[in-house]
């Protein structure tokens, strides 16, 4: 019943005009509309498609929808263009079909929908994890990238009951295919990527057994090789086939017939790729055409043939129903002759067709969107005319460097994405449009820029100006920033300019900036001040060398590119930016001062201070500072740290660590490491490091070895340069079985991905964690449970607490005499008990004082253990074995030296007892006090400031001044309370010695007169 009410109430919200809806005429009938399509009453997941060409008003219904439906999920997230194009442009150099992007897209689409900062995710299922029981609501507006789709909303089960996906897009067919896609998808039958539909494995080899029954040249679409192979170079193709996709992966060499297509009349598809698209196969591949080769079909709407052999295309091929047309790394020259009627044709992609100088007349290819003509080195003019009205949204003409000029006929109206970069002779910014959205115009000679430019870049979401051949005077080059500093804009590239001195006022407005590089501006001196960009996500400044001061822009940074720069500190501000995630600034020798407030920020990932030469980091306090299991620390470094308690050189070396054998007490075992590179090795752009670790048992209940072998995750450690540096991290070994008691670790390092990489040694240190270790106490955070550490013969053990002595030392004690020390141990406590028991019993037949007797002889030596307390030796007494050991012992050297301070302690209260001294014991005394002296002065000196942590060292070195004052009143009080009984019997002490005292006869004198009075009152 409450659920009916509850959900009549949300209809009728749903049709009732709100303030969001009043200036727009007649959408209340589209929101009423889409509401009965959603069917938000019914329990399943529902997607539903909102179609229609482009400017028509589909986002602003979409948006009104939103906002009225968004408070009735417990999650929602509108996905526009810009939500997805950041990650498009950290990954625009990699495959369109990238894990890494998609894992990008899914952390991103997380992050907004649950309304958390830090969420990790490290595989594509994580979305159905996160949202299978959750009811959310997804608009995707502008939808035209099927990975985007895929990666985001994949499959309905992925979403909690009720759950409503909303998808704008201009395309309805490619809506419906989609949604028909996906439930072929949902059966495991098909993958859909980057417009691409896959076929399980299984069932397209299913499909090819049963297509092979007939003969090659009867079947429609050929896909095996060596059909394929067989059919062109023995001419016996037919009508019947259709489409033709060779992988040249799989062949060596191919002799195509000169006939070879004129059998296929009906071919509409061409493909000889390489199995993966994006990738451009093996070079030695070759094909062979005969030179009389002159015709292909004219019926062909797709042409894919990478590394085409000829120079010019067959005589008697005509091009007019072509739809997609790429020729990439062909030795092609020309084209074809004449205007051809293009109108079917859509995309045109030439690149890298080294020896292509003309293109041919396209003043008919009205429908073309693309024409890609990258790195077309010998092009030296464009087509004279694409005239307006045309569909052109994108023309890339990078490093066409004998291109002069855009012609005029050339209609830009359409235009969104244009990019010259590297056409090194282009002069004259080209005349662009307001639709135009991404402009790069690096590495050319723009001398000139149109006095309207400013009303072009409303749109405007990228702009690269890199490396331009022409000197900016730096006047003409704040007048084109301050033209371009358009709001719209999210990416913004002016490195390599050495007329950038500053940036515009305007600079502040660009709040929808993400990305910023102005990297190697050697002339770049400040930056703005008092602004705080919000959206602004990654900063590069590498290669500024006079930039001196930290860069103040934006606390919302998550990575930033420090490297080269004068910059001189690292501000306590730091801690102000709390996204950050990276910090590269090796090579920047001009920096003295970190603060470590930096190492305070949890999503601090990545550090790297390598080659920094005015550095002098404290690099015990950094190792102790921070957990290293998500951040990786880069510092300058020859050898590995002592730090780092077990090392070695090499990779082929091993590292054999001792373990206690009750040490392991949860199944995992952490380590901090720290890997050496050497100077010698070449630069590398990423490395993945992994140990893998084989625990032992030599000596279980059966005398039979047991072994268990864990890896660790792989660790990526990305751009290595060729100076030599070191690399601190945290790795943790899981699920290690704990009934099998081990005793022993043998660890080795892997490398994967970077087998040239030359590591010239490396070490580590086992993490512990009892926080009331005697380590903790002296400053180690990074302490895990229950995990000591043992040398081969000796084991340390800290802190053990009264009640836990039974345990502990079964766990030490050797199994032959392990029973009988148990015995004797609690026969002593036993013995103990008894006496005081028996003390109690006797005072007690003393009336009425017997209690005060008791008590008082109780109080007297917990007086003086307090005062005893006063003087620190039982802390130094304590601590000996752990104290010697930070300051560079071993911990066999720490444990003997505790045997000989607690020798040597004896050895003193007996000398002090028993009377005067010989003269070659007294020469022995002089000699060990004077050891004594030299070996303060060396070691324990400065152990006030050296053994306590950062943050409480000023504390500690207290503590230190605290027993000293106690030892001078304690002395003082020595010196003139308590005299000198050598040489006395014990029954004159009192008539010799404390009698004739200045302090206490007076004492001793009221003690004979109340003697006498009692001796008269008998």
């Amino acid at each position: 019943m409450i659920e009916e009410i509850a959900n009549d109430v949300l209809d009728k919200l749903l049709l009732t005009s709100s303030k969001d809806s009043e200036n727009f005429v007649g959408i209340e009938d589209h929101v009423a509309k889409l509401s009965v399509l959603l069917q938000l009453d019914a329990e399943e997941v529902r997607m539903v498609g909102l179609w229609g060409s482009s400017g028509i008003g589909k986002t602003t219904i979409a948006r009104v929808l939103f906002q009225r439906l968004s408070r009735h999920f417990r999650g929602s997230i509108f996905i526009d263009r810009a939500f997805v194009s950041k990650t498009m442009e950290i990954f625009k150099a990699a495959n369109p079909d990238d894990y890494n992007m998609k894992l990008h897209l899914q952390r991103n689409f997380l992050s907004e929908i649950l309304g958390k900062g830090d969420i990790k995710i490290n595989h594509l299922s994580a979305v159905g994890e996160r949202l299978k029981n959750q009811k959310v609501l997804i608009f995707i507006d502008d939808f035209d990238d099927q990975v985007v789709l895929e990666a985001l909303v994949g499959q309905t089960q992925w979403f909690g009951s009720g759950s409503r996906i909303v998808v704008v897009t201009n395309d309805k067919h490619g809506l419906s295919v989609t949604v028909g896609l996906e439930n072929l998808a949902d059966k495991s039958l098909i993958h859909v990527r980057e417009d691409y539909v896959k076929m399980h494995c299984l069932l397209e080899e299913m499909g090819r057994g049963i297509v092979r029954l007939d003969e090659p040249e009867k079947r429609e679409f050929l896909v095996d090789a060596q059909d394929i192979c067989d059919v062109l170079s023995q001419d016996t193709g037919t009508h019947k086939i259709l489409g033709i996709k060779l992988n040249i992966d799989e062949i060596d060499e191919l002799n195509v017939h000169e006939n070879a297509f004129k059998g296929m009349r009906n071919l509409r598809f061409l493909e000889i790729l390489p199995k993966n698209p994006f990738m451009f196969g093996k070079e030695e591949v070759r094909i062979h055409l005969p030179e009389n080769f002159d015709y292909l079909p004219h019926e062909l709407r797709l042409l894919r043939w990478l590394r085409y052999p000829m120079r010019c295309l067959p005589s008697k091929f005509r091009p007019e129903k072509l739809v997609k047309f790429e020729m990439v790394n062909s030795k092609l020259e020309k084209l074809w002759e004449g205007i051809v009627s293009l109108t079917c044709l859509k995309e045109m992609n030439m690149w890298g067709s080294k020896n292509l100088i003309e293109m041919p007349d396209l003043s008919k290819a009205t429908n073309l969107e693309t024409l890609n003509l990258g790195d077309c080195y010998s092009l030296v003019k464009l087509p004279s005319s694409i005239p307006h009205p045309n569909k052109l949204t994108t023309l890339s003409l990078s490093n066409c460097r004998n291109l002069e000029t855009i012609p005029t006929g050339i209609s830009l109206k359409s235009l969104k994405n244009l990019n010259t970069k590297g056409c090194s002779r282009i002069r004259i910014f080209p005349q662009i449009s307001t639709t135009i959205v991404e402009v790069d115009v690096g590495a050319t000679s723009i001398e000139e820029i149109p006095s309207n430019l400013s009303l072009c870049f409303e749109n405007l979401h990228t702009f690269t100006m890199h490396s331009p051949k022409k000197l900016w005077e730096r006047v003409q080059l704040l007048t084109l920033l301050t033209t371009i500093m358009s709001p719209s804009l999210w990416y913004l590239d002016l490195s390599d300019n050495p007329g950038l001195v500053e940036l515009p006022s305007s600079f502040k407005n660009l709040h929808n900036l993400s990305i910023l590089k102005i990297s190697n501006c050697v002339n770049l001196e400040t930056l703005p001040t008092g602004i705080n960009l919000g959206s602004l996500d990654l900063l590069y400044l590498s290669g500024c060398s006079r930039l001196r001061t930290f860069p103040d822009i934006s606390t919302h940074i998550t990575h930033l590119y420090l490297s080269g720069t004068g910059i001189e500190e690292i501000p306590c501000s730091i801690e102000k930016f709390s996204r950050l995630g990276s910090l590269h600034m090796n090579g920047c020798n001009n920096l003295e001062y970190v603060n470590l407030n930096l190492f305070k920020l949890k999503h601090l990932h990545e550090v790297d201070f390598s080659d920094c030469k005015c550095l002098n980091l404290d690099q015990e306090a950094l190792f102790q500072k921070k957990t290293y299991s998500v951040c990786q620390l880069k510092l300058s470094g020859e050898e590995v740290p002592s730090y780092f308690t077990h090392r070695t050189t090499g990779t082929s070396s091993s590292l054999t660590i001792p373990l206690l054998h009750s040490c392991l007490s949860q199944p995992f075992l952490r380590f901090r490491a720290c890997i050496v590179f050497d100077s010698d090795n070449e630069s590398y752009s990423r490395c993945a490091f992994r140990f893998k670790g084989s625990f032992r048992n030599c000596s279980d209940s059966y005398n039979q070895a047991q072994d268990f072998c864990a890896v660790t995750d792989d660790y990526n450690i990305f751009s290595f340069e060729e100076e030599s540096c070191l690399s601190v991290s945290d790795y943790q070994m899981s699920q290690i079985p704990l009934e099998m008691n081990f005793d022993g670790l043998d660890l080795k390092i892997h490398i994967d991905y970077c087998r040239s990489a030359k590591i010239k040694g490396w070490g580590i240190r086992i993490l512990e964690e009892d926080c009331s270790s005697a380590d903790n106490r002296l400053g180690y955070p990074n302490i895990l449970p229950h995990v000591f550490e043992a040398d081969e013969c000796n084991m340390r053990l800290v802190n053990v607490e009264a009640n836990d002595v039974v345990t502990e030392r079964s766990g030490i004690a050797p199994a032959q005499l392990r029973g009988g020390l148990n015995i004797v141990f609690q026969l002593m406590v036993t013995i103990g008990i008894l006496i005081a028991n028996l003390v109690n019993y006797f005072t007690a037949t003393v009336h009425p004082n017997g209690w005060r007797i008791a008590l008082g002889g109780a109080a007297i030596p917990a007086v003086i253990l307090l005062f005893q307390q006063f003087s620190g030796i039982n802390a130094i007494m304590f601590y000996a074995p752990v104290l010697f050991q930070t300051v560079g012992f071993g911990s066999n050297a720490a444990l003997l030296s505790a045997v000989i301070t607690g020798s040597i302690n004896v050895l003193t209260k007996d000398l002090g007892s028993t009377g005067t001294l010989g003269k070659a014991q007294a020469m022995v005394v002089v000699v060990f006090v004077c050891a004594y002296v030299m070996g303060f002065a060396w070691s324990w000196g400065p152990l006030p400031s050296e053994t306590f942590p950062l943050e409480t060292r000023s504390a500690g070195s207290g503590i230190f001044f605290f027993f000293s004052a106690w030892i001078i009143v304690m002395g003082l009080f020595a010196l003139f309370f308590i005299p000198e009984t050598k040489g006395v019997a014990i029954d004159d002490v009192r008539d010799r010695v404390w009698k004739p005292h200045w302090f206490w006869k007076r004492y001793m004198l009221a003690e004979d007169d109340h003697q006498d009075l009692e001796k008269r009152t008998e």
